[in-house]
């Protein structure tokens, strides 16, 4: 039966996803997988990457992207505003959003997938790897759209999530 064992341990605290490779290293074959599939018990998200059956959080969505990634893919943008708790209402469904390197190629459904060499220093090396509030601000006034920017801004300034940003008129063209 496919659900026979325990779902591996990693998945709960991955908001129900998890890596084939995850799987494997708690004792679930390929063919084990491909069962829980056919049941209903699990969903392919991504290519190497499993979702529990049922509806979904956007945190689910969030771990997927980065397990799809890979071990040096970064949650960014709303994505890494969900796990910072990040209070934009309107983008709380937002797709999930993952950095990679420049010469990842990286394709998965609904992820939006960055390409941007990015500085150590603005990732947290938390579980989930996630941009740090202030890179992950800048990253999400780049994603929204225009009518919600100064909004965001305003938020962001408001709450401490950024301190200062330094804005002229040819940083505003590239938001």
């Amino acid at each position: 039966m496919a659900d026979a064992l325990p779902l591996p341990t990693v998945a709960m605290r991955q908001a129900g996803a998890f890596s084939r490779q995850q799987a494997h290293e708690a004792g679930w074959s390929n063919r084990r997988l491909q069962t829980a599939v056919a049941r209903g018990v699990l969903v392919r998200r991504h290519p190497e990457v499993f979702v529990l059956a049922g509806p979904r959080t956007p945190g689910t969505e969030d771990w997927a992207a980065a397990l799809a990634g890979g071990p040096d893919a970064v949650l960014s943008g709303f994505s890494a505003a969900r796990l910072h708790r990040f209070s934009w209402p309107a983008h709380a469904h937002a797709r999930a959003c993952v950095r990679v390197g420049v010469d990842h190629h990286l394709r998965v459904t609904n992820v939006v997938v960055v390409r941007w060499l990015l500085p150590d220093a603005d990732v947290l090396d938390a579980a989930p790897r996630r941009t740090t509030a202030g890179r992950t601000v800048v990253d999400c006034l780049r994603l929204a759209p225009r009518p919600l920017r100064e909004r965001m801004l305003d938020t962001a300034l408001l709450r401490g999530w950024i301190s200062c940003l330094l804005y002229t008129s040819d940083a505003a063209d590239d938001l």
